[in-house]
């Protein structure tokens, strides 16, 4: 019993931080600024390895990063 809710809080608690995270890019993307998100990036001179990375995307810019 204890666990499902420690589980059930800890889903809670990721749930609200996700969406929060995501509200506030989306409301940079209306706005028009660049916003920051992250992603793999997979690079084909490693086949199978994938590498941390951000993205930018903004109305005049789209540029990978690692």
């Amino acid at each position: 019993m204890i666990e499902l809710v420690v589980a059930l809080v800890a889903g809670g608690l990721t749930a609200w931080l996700l969406r929060r995270s995501v509200k506030r890019r989306a409301e940079s993307a209306a706005q028009g600024d660049t916003i920051r998100v992250p992603c793999l990036l997979r690079l084909p001179a490693r086949e199978g390895r994938r590498l941390r990375g951000h993205m930018l995307i903004g109305p005049d810019v789209m540029a990978c990063l690692t």
